[in-house]
C-alpha cells in the first residue's frame, strides 16, 4: 500500500514522464479523449498513474490486462499496444460517435461498453487494474474484489477516502429523490481491505487514518495498493 504525499508528487514530477508523452501525442494531434485530457491537466493523476500502469510498459508481448473504469484513453492504448489490452467502462464522459472513432484508430484496444459487474471474463488477466472509481465513484469494491480475484495474478487499485467529514448530495437515476452521501474514511476503507489483509502488501489502520496534508484540491486522500490474485505466477 502507498499512501500519496507532497514529497511522493513532487518526487515524480522531477521527471514526469507521463506528461512528456502525453504532449508527444498532442504534437502528433493523435485524438485526446476525456481520460487523456484529465491526466494533461492533472500532475497528481499523472502520479497516481504512473505507480499503476508504469510498470507494464516493460511487461512481456501478449501480457493480459484489464482496465476497469479506465475510459478512452489515446495514451494508456498507444503506451500499452504490445499487451492484450482490455476496458471496460460505461463510458459516461464520451460520446458514442467517440467510441466508433476509438475502436477504429485502435483495433488493439478491446472495448467492451458495459458496467464490470455485468461484464463476464472470457479468460484470466495478469493484471487487472481500477483507478480512481473505487469507492468514491463505486462503493462495490467488495463485489468487485468477490468476482476478479479468482482470475487474475494481480488487482492494482488506487483508492480515495476523507478523514475529515464530507458530504455529497446527489440525485437517484431511477427517482426524483435527493440522496445524501458521504465519503467513505480511511477506517471503513480498512474494514473493507481487511480481509483480503494477507494480499496485500503493508496494508495500515494508522495509516488510512492519519489526517495527513491532500494532493487534490478537494482535501481526498489516495492510496494506490496490489492485491494478490488466485492465479499462480508460475
Amino acid at each position: 500500500m502507498k499512501l500519496f504525499t507532497q514529497e511522493i508528487l513532487d518526487r515524480y514530477l522531477a521527471e514526469d514522464w507521463v506528461k512528456l508523452s502525453l504532449e508527444s501525442l498532442v504534437e502528433a494531434k493523435e485524438p485526446l479523449y476525456t481520460s487523456d485530457k484529465w491526466l494533461l491537466e492533472g500532475s497528481s493523476k499523472r502520479c497516481i498513474f504512473s505507480e499503476l500502469y508504469g510498470d507494464l510498459r516493460t511487461l512481456r508481448d501478449r501480457s493480459k490486462i484489464l482496465d476497469v473504469g479506465g475510459g478512452l484513453s489515446t495514451f494508456s492504448s498507444s503506451t500499452l499496444s504490445h499487451l492484450t489490452y482490455e476496458v471496460v467502462d460505461l463510458f459516461h464522459h464520451e460520446k458514442v460517435d467517440n467510441l466508433i472513432a476509438f475502436r477504429k484508430k485502435n483495433p488493439e484496444t478491446k472495448i467492451i461498453s458495459s458496467d464490470w459487474e455485468s461484464f463476464e471474463p472470457s479468460s484470466n488477466y495478469d493484471v487487472i487494474i481500477s483507478n480512481d472509481l473505487f469507492p468514491n465513484v463505486d462503493q462495490r469494491l467488495d463485489e468487485f474484489l468477490e468476482k476478479f480475484i479468482p482470475c487474475t495474478r494481480e488487482i492494482r487499485l488506487s483508492l480515495t477516502f476523507f478523514n475529515e467529514r464530507k458530504v455529497y448530495p446527489v440525485k437517484r437515476v431511477d427517482g426524483d429523490e435527493i440522496l445524501y452521501i458521504r465519503p467513505w474514511s480511511g477506517k471503513r476503507l480498512w474494514d473493507e481491505l481487511k480481509p483480503y489483509e494477507e494480499r496485500i502488501e503493508n496494508l495500515s489502520l494508522a495509516s488510512l487514518e492519519s489526517f495527513m496534508d491532500s494532493i487534490f484540491n478537494n482535501g481526498r486522500q489516495v492510496c494506490t495498493l496490489k492485491i494478490k490474485g488466485d492465479i499462480d505466477d508460475g
